[in-house]
């Protein structure tokens, strides 16, 4: 990651945020995309990724902000905290339409839903980052899970397994060290299959053009998925996790949303 981006050191307390923005001389603060206005992720933090640390004269915006689930947590005092804060902004958009519906019904607000940022970059692009290296030489099934319930992927594991394939299996509750984002990014490019309950999970597997098996892990906020499958006209994948998968289609959405997305970031940096 620092190879690649600018990062400020770690930043713990409200007043040294505030500072952040005066030190970098800040035109302008987004705040984005995965599950950033998810309730039970950001309350420590107060209301802090709704940019109430941003001075007056500096830019506000939201580009594909989660809110992660289907219902609104947030009381109607906070409610009208976040409503004050999201007036201040230049423009608001969410991630899903299941975000943009609640945020209409809480705070009588209307908001545009953009796609996620990963979806902004190519195939291509991506691949550039590790080179296009190939870690797994034989074929490999590459499972990537957020569920701690495992149970079931047993039968997955079996009929992979049956087929011939190497099992690769990636679990943030594993004990082992994790992946670098280059090494897991060339795990996911060059699977023959993907299994996995995650949304940037199913994201990479679109923009890579692999086989795909979708699993609902409900704890995890499935709209999201299925708010992604959407916009990129792979509905199917909602009810059949082996539908055949029209990459045809999924590039001329990615396309338009990508067309739509950098519209939207262009007219409001001006």
């Amino acid at each position: 990651v620092n190879k690649h981006f600018t990062r400020t050191q770690p930043i713990r307390s409200h007043s040294k945020m505030e500072q952040v923005c005066k030190d970098y001389n800040l035109q302008a603060v987004i705040v984005g995309s995965d599950q950033v206005w998810r309730k039970e992720f950001i309350e420590k933090w107060g209301l802090e990724y709704f940019l109430d640390f941003v001075p007056n004269g500096v830019q506000k915006l939201s580009y594909a902000a989660s809110i992660g689930v289907n219902h609104w947590d947030y009381n109607e005092e906070e409610s009208k905290h976040i409503a004050q804060l999201l007036a201040s902004y230049k423009a608001i958009s969410v991630r899903e339409d299941e975000a943009a519906d609640l945020i209409a019904e809480a705070l009588n607000l209307k908001v545009n839903v953009m796609p996620d940022p990963t979806l902004l970059i190519s195939a291509e692009q991506y691949k550039s980052l590790f080179e296009n290296r190939r870690i797994i030489s034989e074929p490999y099934t590459f499972i990537y899970w957020l569920n701690p319930d495992e149970s079931e992927l047993h039968p997955i594991i079996r009929e992979q397994k049956a087929a011939g394939k190497k099992i690769i299996r990636i679990s943030l509750h594993q004990t082992d060290p994790l992946p670098s984002i280059e090494d897991w990014l060339s795990l996911m490019a060059h699977a023959d299959y993907v299994v996995t309950d995650s949304f940037h999970g199913v994201v990479f597997a679109l923009i890579f053009e692999r086989t795909l098996h979708i699993h609902c892990n409900k704890a995890g906020g499935f709209g999201r998925i299925r708010s992604l499958l959407n916009m990129l006209g792979c509905t199917e994948l909602t009810t059949n996790p082996h539908a055949t998968i029209k990459y045809s289609i999924v590039r001329e959405h990615i396309k338009e949303l990508q067309t739509k997305a950098y519209h939207f970031l262009n007219n409001n940096l001006k």
